[in-house]
C-alpha cells in the first residue's frame, strides 16, 4: 500500500486536507492499481503528471471526491517524482495553482533535482527514519 506521510503546511495544501472525505493518513492506494499516477511513477521509475486528481486518489476516492480535494486546494497541476531506493519506494507530489503549459523547464528541473536531492538524504537514513 501506498501511505501518505507528510503534507505541505500551506493553505493550498490545508485547504485541499479539509475538503477531503477521508483524513490524509487515512488514504491508501494499492500498489497494483495501474490507473493511479502515484503508483505509475513507482512502477516506471519515471515522473508522472497529471491535472485531474482522480489519478491520483484512485481506488481511495471516488473521481468526484478526488476533484473536491483538487479544488479545495486550487490545484490546476501535479506531478509525482519517484524517489528511487528510498525503501520500498516513496515519491513526491508537486502541485501547482498554474496548468502544465505555464510550468517552465527550470520548475521541472527543479522538481528533478529537488527529488534526486530528497532521494539521496532519506536513502542514507533510512535506518533511522524508515
Amino acid at each position: 500500500m501506498i501511505e501518505r506521510v507528510a503534507l505541505s503546511d500551506t493553505e493550498l495544501a490545508k485547504g485541499a486536507a479539509t475538503m477531503s472525505v477521508k483524513r490524509f493518513e487515512d488514504i491508501q492506494i494499492p500498489l497494483d492499481c495501474a490507473e493511479n499516477s502515484i503508483v505509475k511513477a513507482l512502477q516506471t521509475g519515471k515522473p508522472q503528471s497529471t491535472v485531474d486528481w482522480k489519478y491520483l486518489f484512485v481506488p481511495a476516492l471516488t473521481a468526484k471526491e478526488a476533484r473536491l480535494n483538487q479544488a479545495g486546494g486550487a490545484i490546476a497541476y501535479s506531478a509525482v517524482y519517484p524517489l528511487p531506493g528510498v525503501g520500498d519506494g516513496a515519491a513526491l507530489i508537486f502541485s501547482y495553482y498554474q496548468y502544465p503549459d505555464k510550468i517552465g523547464d527550470d520548475q521541472a528541473r527543479f522538481m528533478e533535482c529537488y527529488s534526486k536531492i530528497v532521494a539521496e538524504r532519506l536513502a542514507q537514513c533510512k535506518g533511522s527514519l524508515l
